[in-house]
């Protein structure tokens, strides 16, 4: 199953088969916003809102698995230096020892935009993540890609220390391809989340993990 990373309106991510966005959808992801906003009040500084305008942008683009789980690993392990870095990428993220100390109870981890599992994050300025229904009852973890993106620049900072065209370049390259190493693999998933994680805020859209 192929993993991207979206940042655009809502309406377009729930309109049906890739159509141009409709009148009906937007209402609904409004309405939800407003419920979540409502829901949300003690918590929030201001209310959410974003563009969900039919002339708003929209990209897309190519993640994967192993570069996700990478990133999650990537950063575990930054946050727990006293835990030996596995050498090999892996996509049982969710067993692995960084991982699970991450997102022990008590622990407010440095990276929970990413660890603790959002799949929806809202260009909104808020510093925790929290389970809600979508727009179409599922349940899903959201978060805020103001924070995911301060979390994303100070995980570079603390290791890949990569500048802005050295990310460029890996994203030009794309995907490792083989057997690559778990930093190779971190490099392109941090590479993909920082730019998309940039539009999202530059442009005032949501972001999420599209299956």
């Amino acid at each position: 199953m192929d993993l991207d990373l979206y940042v655009g309106t809502l309406t377009r991510y729930y309109g049906s088969d890739g159509q141009a966005p409709d009148d009906d959808t937007r209402l609904s992801v409004l309405m939800w916003r407003d419920s979540l906003s409502l829901a949300l009040e003690e918590h929030l500084e201001d209310p959410l809102d974003w563009d969900e305008s039919a002339a708003a942008p929209h990209f897309t683009a190519e993640l994967g698995w192993q570069a996700y789980s990478a990133l999650l690993l990537w950063a575990a392990y930054a946050e727990h230096p006293e835990l030996p870095r596995p050498e090999a990428a892996t996509a049982e993220w969710e067993a692995d020892p960084a991982y699970r100390a991450s997102n022990a109870e008590g622990l407010a981890s440095h990276y929970g935009q990413l660890l603790y599992g959002p799949e929806l994050w809202l260009p909104c300025s808020f510093g925790f993540t929290f389970h809600a229904e979508d727009v179409c009852g599922d349940q899903v973890t959201i978060g805020s890609s103001v924070a995911l993106l301060a979390e994303l620049q100070a995980l570079n900072a603390a290791t890949l220390r990569a500048e802005t065209a050295t990310r460029a370049a890996w994203l030009h390259a794309g995907p490792p391809q083989g057997e690559a190493s778990l930093e190779r693999w971190a490099r392109y998933g941090l590479a993909v989340f920082l730019e998309q994680a940039n539009r999202s805020v530059a442009h005032g859209l949501p972001m999420r993990l599209r299956y």
